[in-house]
């Protein structure tokens, strides 16, 4: 987060041309302009208040920064990713989303978890691995793995596998699994 800060303050140097500590309204028109040519004196005007909090005609340091928090702005290094080498990670199913945003899925998704928990509780007693044997372990274990493994291919079909990678819970789910 400091590095953050510490980017978007020098991108705030560089709009503060006369470094006066603050954007003008002229400045502010200068950089929107040269960003997007197309909108109105108006609109960088009414874009320009939004930004300047205590009204005294300048963008301070501060009120940017305050804007970028509530924004949740995030300067971030552009790299091509992998999608542009491999554009078919990007391919999505609507019928796979239909499926993966159904109720019924979710609540079978929340089922194999806890069988699964169960399973866990159950394999570790020493008695279960005497009665049942490590061979039917080992079955059941698998058809976990599968049934955990085929919820996170049709996530990626819904989701894209761009999508499903994006999302911090699915990250782990993959790993865990």
């Amino acid at each position: 987060k400091m590095v953050e800060r510490r980017c978007l303050l020098m991108s705030f140097a560089l709009v503060d041309e006369d470094g006066s500590g603050s954007v003008s309204l002229e400045e502010f028109s200068r950089l929107c302009t040269a960003a997007q040519p197309r909108r109105s004196p108006a609109e960088r005007e009414l874009l320009f208040r939004m930004l300047d909090a205590d009204d005294n005609h300048a963008v301070s340091a501060g009120e940017f920064l305050r804007l970028a928090d509530v924004l949740v702005l995030r300067v971030r290094e552009k790299r091509p990713g992998l999608c542009a080498r491999f554009p078919w990670l990007r391919w999505r199913s609507r019928a796979a989303r239909a499926v993966v945003d159904n109720e019924a899925f979710e609540r079978a998704a929340l089922g194999v978890i806890l069988g699964y928990v169960a399973f866990l509780a159950v394999q570790a007693h020493p008695a279960t691995r005497e009665a049942v044997g490590d061979a039917t372990l080992e079955t059941v274990d698998l058809a976990f793995l599968v049934a955990f493994g085929a919820e996170a291919l049709a996530k990626m079909a819904a989701f894209s596998v761009e999508g499903y990678f994006d999302d911090a819970w699915n990250r782990l789910d993959f790993a865990v699994v």
